[in-house]
């Protein structure tokens, strides 16, 4: 999640085959046009999934945040916004880079499709905050008004974080500031300890720098999505540190982000059911 300098990323999102540098003259497409993904139905400024059909979070709706944007430029990262406890935060950051090149938002994105796909299966709206990684979308504390306006069961911000290679694993970010008081506060971490102990049966394992081994969880007044959240419980997961070799292996596999999905959609379930 740390902000660094990143390529443009353009290649195939499935693979995730790593980033170049788009040319500057290339031109951003202002207007993308709506993509499907496995059965959910995207749109430029979000997505609304239908459920696909019955299941145990019928009647649930879940908003679903890829990190970061497919876009971004330096002066998108100087626009502050006001979030609630009148701080001042970035309306977006660039976020990590992987050593092969490949940009944190692409992973943060490609996890959100798996996870946003796994809910609908299983009964529950989901709202993307993201249609596409090739544009901006909305600032983060929008994201967190998405969740308000569309009352929303729950929001899961998901992310990667960058720090030195010796740290590794994953963990999870709620705000002890947020717009709903102290009752949203202790459902966010109700909701962060389902989806740990759901993750401790992914390919990752906790971090072994946030938290406990039983519970790497990190409270964090500086994230926006978190902050504006006035009634909806709302986490941030790290998957794990992308500059971590051994996480890095394990998160470039298909396979692992679809094991990580269905731990996060559980711990999800598990909130919700």
């Amino acid at each position: 999640m740390r902000i660094r300098a990143w390529a443009l990323c353009l290649g195939t999102m499935g693979a995730l085959v790593g980033c170049s540098s788009a040319p500057a003259s290339t031109p951003a497409p202002s207007t993308p046009p709506p993509v499907v993904v496995q059965g959910l139905e995207t749109s430029p400024t979000q997505a609304t999934g239908k459920p696909t059909h019955a299941g145990t979070l019928s009647g649930k709706t879940v908003v679903v945040d890829a990190g970061h944007a497919g876009l971004w430029t330096k002066d998108d990262s100087g626009r502050l916004i006001t979030t609630y406890g009148d701080k001042r935060l970035p309306c977006y950051t660039a976020g990590a880079t992987a050593p092969d090149g490949t940009a944190e938002h692409t992973v943060n994105f490609d996890l959100a499709k798996r996870v946003g796909a796994l809910l609908q299966a299983d009964g529950a709206t989901v709202v993307m905050t993201r249609a596409d990684d090739a544009t901006l979308g909305p600032c983060n504390n929008e994201r967190g008004h998405l969740a308000n306006t569309t009352k929303a069961d729950a929001l899961v911000a998901l992310h990667a974080d960058f720090d030195s290679d010796d740290k590794r694993g994953f963990h999870l970010i709620y705000s002890p500031d947020m717009r709903g008081g102290q009752h949203v506060q202790t459902a966010s971490v109700t909701l962060a300890t389902h989806l740990s102990d759901a993750l401790h049966a992914s390919p990752l394992p906790p971090a072994n720098y946030k938290g406990t081994t039983a519970l790497p969880l990190d409270p964090r007044t500086n994230v926006a999505v978190l902050n504006e959240l006035s009634r909806t419980p709302g986490v941030l997961v790290e998957i794990g540190n992308l500059n971590n070799p051994a996480d890095w292996a394990a998160i470039a596999q298909p396979g692992t982000r679809d094991a990580l999905a269905a731990a996060i959609a559980q711990g999800i379930r598990t909130t919700l059911a």
